[in-house]
């Protein structure tokens, strides 16, 4: 909805800053990619993502909106993570 809370999914939240010597710079260091696939509740397949295709970023950053740009409804969604590391 815009209101820079909870407006993207990925592998860290807001939250995880407050952590006493967490350093974002080191914790995906090994990560080389990420392969991500989102599903409604019937198993539909609804976005797909590889870090290695286009922007090459292993945060993901989804914004809840399918492959063909359409936005989601408020539900209940089911996703895949398969990480590859160095």
């Amino acid at each position: 909805n815009g209101d820079g809370v909870n407006d993207v999914f990925g592998p860290f939240n807001d939250n995880i800053s407050n952590l006493t010597g967490f350093d974002y710079t080191t914790c995906p260091r090994f990560v080389k990619r990420v392969q991500f696939r989102v599903f409604d509740r019937n198993g539909n397949e609804l976005f797909t993502y590889d870090s290695l295709e286009g922007e090459n970023d292993i945060f993901i950053n989804w914004d809840g909106r399918t492959n063909l740009a359409q936005e989601l409804p408020s539900g209940v969604y089911y996703y895949v993570a398969e990480l590859e590391l160095d």
